[in-house]
């Protein structure tokens, strides 16, 4: 959990840390069943975005071209 200090409303969720429900940005892990990694490729196929984050620096893996405003 990382509770949210800006302007917009997030939803509350339960800190623990803190023992509070504040406005907070929750992270999900997905899997499959079987507890293998879901594959993006198939959601991609069916037309659903993905946002996923990894922690520190990468080299950028997708290409512009990918992105186009909605």
């Amino acid at each position: 959990m990382q509770v949210y200090s800006g302007k917009d409303n997030l939803p509350g969720h339960f800190v623990p840390r803190l023992k509070l429900a504040l406005p907070a940005a929750a992270a999900y892990w997905i899997h499959a069943l079987g507890g293998v990694p879901l594959l993006f490729q198939q959601l991609q196929a069916k037309g659903i975005a993905v946002l996923t984050w990894i922690k520190g620096p990468q080299e950028e893996r997708w290409p512009a071209s990918e992105f186009a405003a909605a």
